[in-house]
C-alpha cells in the first residue's frame, strides 16, 4: 500500500509539473503577439504620417547684411582741404552734426578776387553800352545833317539846270554843283554803312563782355557754395564708416566721397539662393540669420522674415 501511495503522489507531481510548464509556454506566445501587433501599428502610423505630414526644408545661403535705409555718402567739394576732422570710424553722429571742417582761406580769396573781376567787367560793359548808344546818336545827327545838305544841294542843282537851259548860267557851274551833290550823297551812304559796321563791332564786344560776366558770376556762385559747405554735416543719425581723411591737410581729388554714414535703421539681408533651393523659399517664411563675426554657437541668431523673392526666382512646387 505504501508503494502504491508513493506512486500516486509521484504521478500527481508529474501532472502538476506538466500544467505549470504549459502555462509557462503560453506566456511567451502572448507577449510575442503583442509585440508583433505593436510593430505593425507603429509602421502603419509612420507610413501614414510620411504620406500626410509636411516636412521642413532648411535652405542655407550666404549674403550681405545692409541697413534698410541707404548708406549716406558725404563728399568733399572740388579743391577742398581738410582743416579739422571731428569724427573717427565707428563714432555715432546725429543729423546736422558737423563731422569735418575745411580750409576757408583759399575759397575766401577766390571769392574776393572773383567779386573784383565782376565789378570791373560790369563797369566795362556799362562803358561799352554807353559807347554804342553815343555812337548811334552821333551817327543819327550826321545822317540828318547830310540828308538836309543833300536836299539843299539838289535844290541848287535844279536851279542851275534851269538857268543853264535859259542860257543864264554856264555849263561849268552846273557840273560843279552836280559834283557837290554826288559828294554829299556819297558821304551820306558811307555814314549809313559805317553805322552798320561799327554797331556790329560794338554789339559783338558787348556780347563777349556779357558772356565773360556770366562766367564770372557762375564762378562766384560756385565759390559761395564752396564757402558755404566748408563745414561738412551728417545728413542722418548713424555711424561713421569708411573715413578716408586721417589727418588735416587732406585734399580731395575732384568731388570725392570722404566718409559714409550708416543710418540707425533695421537691417536687411540680401542673399543669393541656389536655383535648386529657390523653389522652397516663399514670402513670409521665417529666417534665422547668422553673422560671421558673431558665431551663432556663441551669440545665437537673428530672427527675420522673408520679405521678397527676386523676380528671376523659380515658383515653389505645389
Amino acid at each position: 500500500m505504501l508503494g502504491l501511495k508513493q506512486g500516486q503522489n509521484a504521478l500527481d507531481k508529474a501532472v502538476k509539473s506538466s500544467d505549470h510548464d504549459e502555462s509557462v509556454l503560453q506566456q511567451p506566445r502572448y507577449w510575442m503577439r503583442a509585440i508583433t501587433w505593436g510593430l505593425i501599428g507603429t509602421t502603419a502610423f509612420g507610413v501614414g504620417w510620411l504620406c500626410l505630414a509636411k516636412t521642413e526644408e532648411i535652405v542655407v545661403a550666404t549674403g550681405k547684411l545692409d541697413p534698410l535705409g541707404a548708406v549716406k555718402e558725404i563728399q568733399m567739394p572740388v579743391g577742398g582741404i581738410a582743416d579739422e576732422i571731428l569724427v573717427e570710424d565707428g563714432d555715432r553722429v546725429t543729423a546736422g552734426q558737423v563731422v569735418m571742417r575745411l580750409d576757408t582761406e583759399s575759397s575766401s580769396q577766390q571769392l574776393k578776387s572773383n567779386l573784383q573781376s565782376i565789378i570791373s567787367k560790369e563797369e566795362q560793359l556799362k562803358l561799352k553800352t554807353y559807347e554804342l548808344k553815343r555812337y548811334q546818336q552821333l551817327n543819327d545827327e550826321e545822317v540828318t545833317m547830310l540828308s538836309g545838305k543833300l536836299k539843299l544841294e539838289n535844290k541848287i542843282l535844279s536851279r542851275y539846270q534851269d538857268l543853264a537851259e535859259q542860257g543864264a548860267s554856264s555849263e561849268l557851274q552846273f557840273l560843279q554843283q552836280r559834283n557837290k551833290v554826288q559828294e554829299v550823297q556819297g558821304k551820306l551812304s558811307q555814314t549809313k554803312v559805317d553805322r552798320l559796321r561799327q554797331t556790329a563791332i560794338l554789339q559783338q564786344a558787348i556780347q563777349r563782355m556779357k558772356s565773360e560776366l556770366s562766367d564770372l558770376q557762375a564762378k562766384r556762385t560756385e565759390a559761395e557754395v564752396t564757402l558755404k559747405y566748408q563745414a561738412l554735416r551728417s545728413p542722418v543719425n548713424g555711424v561713421v564708416f569708411d573715413l578716408k581723411p586721417r589727418s588735416t591737410g587732406y585734399a580731395a581729388q575732384g568731388t570725392e566721397t570722404v566718409m559714409k554714414i550708416v543710418p540707425f535703421d533695421k537691417l536687411q539681408a540680401n542673399v543669393e539662393v541656389p536655383s535648386r533651393d529657390i523653389g522652397f523659399v516663399r514670402v513670409g517664411m521665417p529666417a534665422d540669420i547668422s553673422i560671421d563675426s558673431f558665431p551663432a554657437t556663441d551669440f545665437g541668431v537673428l530672427e527675420g522674415t522673408v520679405k521678397s523673392v527676386g523676380s528671376d526666382a523659380l515658383p515653389p512646387d505645389q
